[in-house]
């Protein structure tokens, strides 16, 4: 027997870049392999303080800092602090991938960012290269000028390193890129390649390569999902949802095409317990968080890990999302002693409560344009 449902559309498919390879993720079984000692090299930059290791990684405790996630303070008149799960690779270290598959048409993307040893600056200065195999395929000298992640978009293919320096930085969207690798896709390219990343750094600077992923073009049944949360809205504020004033129009019309939920329950008496629940599908007292304190102690945090909780944002990327919050929402990030990390690629925390409205609308019209053509979640 067949069950036929009425009324329900078969999800249409359409092309997408979707993420084949998440760099961070595959550390634990070795197919992306660092070298260094990242649990020493670590300790030299305890200046920074906005960092913890990845918590979803599941390397061993000798390896735990070759994923980390770090949080740079980026605009200090909006207080914005913008989050990545990083790669952590230090002076002279290097990490390899071998691509098993056909690659051309494949993009590397990620974001950079350096740091300088010791106290007396926060930024550093190196190399980063990138071969495949032993054909060097992009090279970028890094010397920030200020805190903040440089975005930059890699197709992998056998190329002259001159050529790609004006194409592989800022636009995110930039089309000619994928319109080269989908022409390159008809040509052959040879399996068993390794991919090489290398950095170099004469005063020992670190490398961080924020949410690195391989995406390939892919027909897909999956849709992009969007969470938009208003913390702390009662149904009843609202038009559609009993009140007597004309307060949400937009939410109004699209509510008229839209199911609605009206029997809801929060599972939490405020923001971090219920935010918690709405993430993990868990009462946050399960997870050993509690309801009562604005403060997440590091027993607790200890404790949330431990449960290893199978987070929306790790469910997403399990199945090629690329993931993203834009936020003025603490509980959302680990360092601040109030949260706990969640697991998406990429956090943008806008602190300025006066002047966020503005800014998380921008950021999140830069985000659609950025990734129109990818499989995302995003909050």
């Amino acid at each position: 027997m067949v069950p036929v449902l009425e009324g329900c559309d078969r999800i249409s498919s359409s092309n997408k870049n979707v993420v084949k390879k998440d760099l961070t993720r595959i550390l634990k079984n070795k197919e992306l392999k660092c070298s260094s000692d990242t649990n020493q090299e670590i300790e030299t930059f305890r200046h920074h303080w906005k960092k913890n290791p990845g918590r979803y990684s599941e390397l061993d405790l000798k390896d735990r800092w070759k994923n980390v996630q770090l949080t740079l303070y980026t605009d200090e008149f909006l207080f914005i602090n913008e989050s990545q799960d990083s790669l952590f690779v230090p002076a002279g270290g290097e990490c390899i991938l071998k691509l098993e598959e056909e690659f051309c048409g494949d993009v590397l993307r990620f974001y950079a960012t350096s740091l300088s040893k010791g106290t007396s600056e926060l930024l550093g200065e190196g190399e980063l290269q990138i071969f495949l195999d032993d054909k060097k395929i992009f090279e970028q000298n890094l010397k920030p000028q200020k805190l903040e992640w440089n975005p930059y978009i890699l197709p992998l293919e056998f190329k002259n390193v001159g050529n790609l320096k004006t194409i592989v930085k800022t636009d995110l969207q930039n089309p000619e890129i994928w319109n080269q690798t989908e022409r390159n896709k008809e040509k052959n390219c040879n399996s068993d390649v390794f991919l090489k990343i290398r950095w170099s750094s004469k005063t020992g600077a670190g490398l961080f390569l924020g949410s690195p992923y391989i995406l390939e073009k892919r027909n897909v049944e999956k849709k992009n999902v969007i969470l938009i949360v208003i913390d702390a809205l009662r149904q009843d504020s609202l038009s559609s949802g009993g009140s007597p004033f004309p307060t949400t129009p937009i939410l109004d019309s699209f509510s008229k095409d839209s199911i609605i939920f009206k029997k809801t329950i929060a599972n939490g008496n405020w923001t971090k317990p219920s935010m918690i629940s709405f993430f993990t599908s868990e009462i946050a007292s399960n997870l050993g968080l509690g309801n009562a304190w604005f403060y997440t102690s590091a027993q607790q945090r200890k404790i949330f890990y431990s449960k290893k909780p199978f987070t929306l944002p790790n469910a997403f990327r399990k199945e090629g999302y690329f993931t993203e919050s834009i936020m003025n929402n603490v509980f959302l990030m680990d360092y601040t002693s109030v949260g706990v990390d969640l697991g998406f690629h990429k956090i943008q925390q806008v602190g300025k409560d006066n002047l966020d409205t503005e800014e998380l609308v921008s950021r999140a019209e830069t985000f659609f344009r950025d990734h129109k053509e990818d499989l995302f979640f995003y909050i």
